[in-house]
Formats: structure tokens, C-alpha cells, sequence
């Protein structure tokens, strides 16, 4: 067991390094050549033994071949790209970011990963192609892609600009969008005021909150909450919350903090309605509801943190059937130190949970962090103040306890600023990118959630209290 002593906080958390955990972590690309074959030729004839070396040579080479022809198509290293999962297509989507030559990556084309074949490949884009940019965040609804702000290639500026890749277009679409006219199409609808765009920044998240779709559906079940967070998440990715424009179940991404050159780190909260293409606009935020101000104190200004949501069953809501649940956001930069905090925003009531924040020993800054079950998140890498990290740590938001995993057959290689992608259905993470002191990294990683059960750290549970984390 790892420990960790302190005085008690309001908030204690426990932790256990509980090899039992066992996490599968396989490397999908680049493509290795196969090693050359053992051969039992043990009692075979000269002739044999020479015909069954040249056909294991010949298999291998083809092999070879193929892994050759598949890492053509390789992306880049990079880091502060987005990996986002479209549902729809089975596919991952690797858009932007940058290298530390200051090379951006730009928007014509788009690396896709098909987990179909388990191959890349590079698909062209047109339209209002954005500038290319890092730092940047993406979300999918249906077959779209809503792309928030970003670093600009000289590290000098940041974006404001929300960008929208329909990736069931041949070749893939890329569409601007105009505030003012969604503004104009919704205005006869009784749905939340539009307000002006944030300020430009980067390393923020973007999270995306989903409304009860249907009448029956697990979001209104209480026996089953696994399946409620897959079954509300799979009728937003399949894009059933287009159908109807005038549909009041809406569909919001929530951004919070980053920072700019000009700003430093932020705070704020901003509510961008991605129901549909259309109507995409920027929404007051209010106490209780979407259209005031959100209530609570926030907490501290930060970048290169992450933000996960978690519902908890549906909720009536300006607007629309809303579902209730917490955005848990989790670590960061602040202005002179790393955040080690994760404070909690109520969805339903739009305030900030301050008895819920919780405070830990664990600092980190530029991982990513995905939603296990109904009662666990989990982080992989980033940096901790003093290395570049290369765990799986996952938190019990229920009693507040970290569990690290163990990743077989052999943990990913350290990195912090790469991308996520989750098939929440699935419980399936995919990793990019990101870099470390040595490197940078352009490997694919998949790390399957799927054999952790909900209640897996009940029994690990140390109820004691002589392992606190401060």
C-alpha cells in the first residue's frame, strides 16, 4: 500500500495501490513487425527444415509489409490535439494541434481512426476551415464535431470561435458558426437567452451535457445506473436530439476555465447549446436554471485541467427535461501552483457544490480523465509537479477514495497535454499523443474499462483514517 500522511481535511480521501486491479492497456499503433517465428523442426529433414524457414520468412515478411504500409499513414507526434469518438461512424477523430517545433496542425484533413479495421487514415475537408491551432476542445453529437477555441500557431493568440465538422460529408465539411443567426432562428422559441461568445483561451474543457430523450429510457431508472449514463449518452451520440428543432430537450456543452497569453488562467462558466447546427448559440447560465448566474463560489481559476459529467437521473429544467448530475472537474494550473482540488458543479441546479469539493495530495496537470461507472472517474498521466506520469488512477466520488491500477500487459509510456477519446458504451479509452521529457508520442493506446466492476473498491474501502490525503 502507498500512503500518504497529512492532517485531516473536511474532506479526507483514501488511497490503496491495489495490484489486483488489473487494467488491459494494448498498443494499437504504430504497427510493430511480428518478431521471426520459433520453428519445432525437431526430427524434419534438411529439405523440410529449409522449405519451413523460407515460408516463416515469407509470412513475416508480408507482415512486415503491412505494418509498413499502415504506418504511412501514421499521424504526427503532438500534443494538445483533440481525439474525439463518434458513435455513429465507429470511428475516432484526431483533429489540430501542434509540436514543439511550433508546427499547428491544420483543418484540411483529418486523421481517422476506423476501430472497425483498427487502421488510420487521412480524409480531406472543406468549407470554413479553421485556423489551425493546440489547446482546443471537441465534443460529438450525432455525426458532428463542435470545436471550441484553441492556441493559434504562434502562441501569441487565442480562439473564441466555435467550428462544426460534419464527418458524414464526402469529403468532411467544415461550417463556421454565426452566432447571430442562430440567434435569429430561435428567437420565437421559448428557450434560454443567447449572450456573447467567451473570451478566447485554450486548455479549457468542454463537457457535454445531455438532456432525457425518451419516456421509459434508463436516465428515469434507479436499479440500473450503469446502463443510465450508456443509454443517455448513446441517444445524444446517435443524434436523436436533432429530430426536432423545436424539441425542448436540449443538448449543452459546458465550458470551463482555460487560459489565454492576455488572461492567465480562468474560472468562468459558459453554456453553448449544440442541440442542433442551426440553433448553436452561446446561453445565459443561471441559478437553477439555464437562461441566470450560476450560483456558488467557484472554484480557483485554472488550465490543463479535466472535466467529466456524470448524471444522476432526469431533472425538469428551463428549457427542457434536463439530466441532473455533477460536472466533477479535477486538477489544473493556476497562476502559481497546480491545482490538486476536484470541485463539483450540480447540472441541475447550476451551482457550484462547495461541501462537495474535494482536496487531495494528488496534483496534476495536462492528463485526461474519463467517467467509469456512476461513482468513479478516472485520470491517465499528466504531470504531478515533479515527473511526467504514466498511471490509472480512479476516484470514488462516493467515499473519496484513489485507487491506482495496474496496466497489463505494461503501462502506457509517460506523457502529459495528450488526447482522450471514450466509447462510453464500451468503457473503452483511447489514447494520443503527448509528450514527455524525452519525446514526443504519436502512439494509439487502448485501455479497456469494461472488466472493472461498480463496486470494485468497496472491500478495499480503508475506514480508519490513519491514510489521509492532506
Amino acid at each position: 500500500m502507498a500512503a500518504f500522511t497529512g492532517p485531516t481535511q473536511q474532506k479526507t480521501m483514501f488511497y490503496e495501490e491495489i495490484a489486483a486491479v488489473e487494467v488491459p492497456c494494448h498498443s494499437l499503433s504504430p504497427y510493430l513487425a511480428p518478431p521471426v517465428a520459433k520453428l519445432n523442426l525437431a526430427g524434419k529433414g534438411k529439405n523440410a527444415k529449409k522449405k519451413a524457414k523460407k515460408q516463416a520468412e515469407m509470412e513475416r515478411e508480408k507482415k512486415m509489409a503491412l505494418a509498413a504500409k499502415k504506418n504511412a499513414v501514421l499521424p504526427k507526434a503532438r500534443g494538445g490535439a483533440t481525439l474525439t469518438f463518434v458513435q455513429a461512424t465507429n470511428k475516432i477523430y484526431l483533429v489540430g494541434g501542434a509540436n514543439r517545433q511550433g508546427e499547428a496542425f491544420g483543418m484540411e484533413s483529418v486523421y481517422v481512426y476506423d476501430l472497425q479495421t483498427d487502421e488510420w487514415a487521412i480524409q480531406s475537408a472543406e468549407g470554413d476551415l479553421p485556423e489551425p491551432r493546440s489547446g482546443h476542445s471537441a465534443v460529438s453529437v450525432g455525426n458532428l464535431l463542435y470545436v471550441f477555441g484553441g492556441l493559434s500557431r504562434t502562441q501569441k493568440d487565442c480562439f473564441n470561435d466555435v467550428h462544426v465538422l460534419d464527418t458524414s460529408a464526402s469529403p468532411m465539411l467544415w461550417t463556421l458558426v454565426r452566432v447571430d443567426d442562430a440567434t435569429s432562428e430561435v428567437e420565437n422559441l421559448d428557450l434560454a437567452p443567447s449572450v456573447a461568445a467567451p473570451l478566447p483561451r485554450n486548455s479549457h474543457t468542454a463537457t457535454l451535457v445531455f438532456p432525457h430523450l425518451k419516456s421509459g429510457s434508463a436516465s428515469t431508472a434507479t436499479n440500473d445506473k450503469e446502463n443510465s449514463m450508456a443509454d443517455q449518452c448513446d441517444e445524444v451520440c446517435d443524434g436523436k436530439a436533432n429530430s426536432d428543432v423545436v424539441n425542448k430537450d436540449r443538448v449543452y456543452m459546458v465550458v470551463f476555465g482555460g487560459g489565454s497569453p492576455s488572461t492567465g488562467p480562468m474560472n468562468d462558466v459558459h453554456i453553448l447549446d449544440v442541440t442542433a447546427p442551426g440553433q448553436c448559440r452561446w446561453v445565459a447560465t443561471t441559478g437553477g436554471k439555464v437562461g441566470s448566474t450560476i450560483q456558488g463560489t467557484p472554484p480557483d481559476a485554472r488550465e490543463m485541467h479535466s472535466a467529466v459529467f456524470i448524471p444522476s437521473g432526469a431533472a425538469p429544467n428551463a428549457g427542457g427535461s434536463f439530466v441532473s448530475g455533477n460536472i466533477y472537474i479535477f486538477g489544473g494550473r493556476g497562476a502559481e501552483s497546480l491545482h490538486r482540488d476536484c470541485a463539483v458543479l450540480n447540472i441541475e441546479t447550476m451551482t457550484w457544490v462547495k461541501n462537495e469539493f474535494i482536496t487531495t495530495a494528488i496534483s496534476r496537470l495536462g492528463h485526461v480523465a474519463v467517467p467509469m461507472t456512476p461513482q468513479h472517474m478516472a485520470i491517465v498521466g499528466g504531470f504531478d509537479g515533479a515527473k511526467v506520469c504514466q498511471d490509472l488512477m480512479i476516484l470514488n466520488l462516493k467515499n473519496k477514495q484513489w485507487t491506482e491500477a495496474s496496466l497489463k500487459p505494461k503501462p502506457l509510456t509517460e506523457r502529459f497535454a495528450h488526447s482522450a477519446a471514450f466509447n462510453l458504451e464500451k468503457r473503452q479509452v483511447y489514447i494520443f499523443g503527448g509528450s514527455n521529457a524525452k519525446q514526443e508520442c504519436n502512439d494509439l493506446i487502448r485501455i479497456d474499462l469494461s472488466g472493472i466492476k461498480d463496486d470494485f473498491d468497496a472491500e478495499k474501502a480503508n475506514t480508519d483514517g490513519d491514510v489521509v490525503f492532506a
